[in-house]
């Protein structure tokens, strides 16, 4: 498969289809750690990890020119829901002169996230509750940037208060937005008008807007700036 690189230095396409995925991503490969037995490929004489979309909402953020060019490698990102690892894996790859604060709740996840820090010295895991921020307050630096992945009724609250404590001044957020993880009382409509309004009201730009159709369904992700 030929593999070209993007207009972020450490983010790569190909241009072979993967299984049902027409436009597959990938990261170079650091060493011969497989960390979720990832589909790998060598391009002249490099070996380069596959970014799979179904495993990894990042594999779709990073189609986004927007969002690639957030991701330089010396930036410091906090990850809310950082679930087992398998997108910090690949943003390890790319953020390599950064700090990458990943954030879980369940012991369970948690175990295999701890393996990525130890094999990654850009990643610090974090076994807190993110709905309380104060915990670990002391543990994590104000970041460039701040992305949340939770499915939570309150999801908006955790992201907000996270927001307003970590993030930079003139920094970068996205947030994913889980429709069925709040309540079944309101359409989507209602719940995004909402929600819209709430960034809005706390002085949030929003720069993009995109859903992560057809691979996670009724999940839209905003970019968000402070204003």
């Amino acid at each position: 498969m030929k593999i070209i690189q993007t207009d972020n230095p450490n983010i790569y396409k190909g241009f072979e289809k993967v299984g049902d995925v027409e436009e597959p991503y990938f990261t170079k490969a650091i060493d011969d750690f497989r960390f979720y037995k990832e589909y790998r490929v060598v391009w002249k004489g490099e070996e380069y990890r596959y970014w799979n979309p179904h495993k990894s909402k990042w594999a779709l953020h990073v189609r986004k020119k927007e969002v690639r060019s957030l991701l330089k490698s010396d930036i410091s990102l906090l990850y809310l829901g950082a679930a087992t690892g398998t997108s910090l894996s690949h943003l390890a790859d790319v953020v390599k002169k950064g700090k990458l604060y990943a954030v879980e709740f369940s012991p369970t996840s948690f175990r295999r996230l701890k393996i990525l820090g130890e094999k990654r010295s850009n990643v610090f895991p974090l076994l807190f509750d993110a709905s309380r921020p104060e915990a670990y307050l002391d543990l994590v630096a104000p970041v460039d940037l701040l992305y949340m992945d939770i499915s939570q009724p309150n999801q908006w609250d955790i992201f907000r208060k996270n927001l307003e404590i970590f993030l930079k001044k003139n920094g970068t957020a996205l947030f994913v937005l889980k429709e069925r993880s709040l309540t079944l009382r309101q359409k989507p409509s209602e719940i995004k008008k909402e929600i819209e309004k709430e960034m809005k009201e706390h002085d949030l730009s929003i720069l993009l807007k995109y859903d992560l159709h057809p691979y996670h369904k009724d999940h839209l992700t905003y970019v968000l700036k402070q204003r």
